[in-house]
């Protein structure tokens, strides 16, 4: 179960590789603009956070935390369903990854 766990995380670190170049402009541009403007350091941290924590969260989240009922899917539909735990998790550390180079580069 672990393994396959680690296959589905680093298949959907691959599949949504944007998240990284998506983060990584917007934290270069919230921080830039946090260095060269005095009066918008209070909001930008928590601008930051939120708009990142939403791009963690939209893709895979949402659905890792109201996956669908079991019950009521046909079996057929129970084995195409992709493992969203996974998905959001390699979709965290994506966004995270993109923070940490966007914060490099500002």
């Amino acid at each position: 179960m672990e393994l396959n766990f680690i296959v589905a995380v680093v298949s959907g670190a691959i599949d949504h590789i944007w998240l990284v170049f998506v983060a990584v402009l917007i934290s270069f541009a919230v921080l830039r603009l946090r260095k060269n403007e005095y009066s918008f350091e209070s909001a930008s941290l928590w601008v930051l956070f939120g708009v990142l924590s939403f791009l963690a969260i939209v893709p895979n989240g949402f659905h890792a935390t109201f996956s669908p009922d079991i019950a009521e899917l046909a079996l057929d539909e129970v084995k195409n369903l992709p493992n969203y735990k996974a998905l959001f998790t390699a979709d965290v550390i994506l966004v995270f990854l993109g923070f940490v180079g966007g914060a490099k580069l500002a």
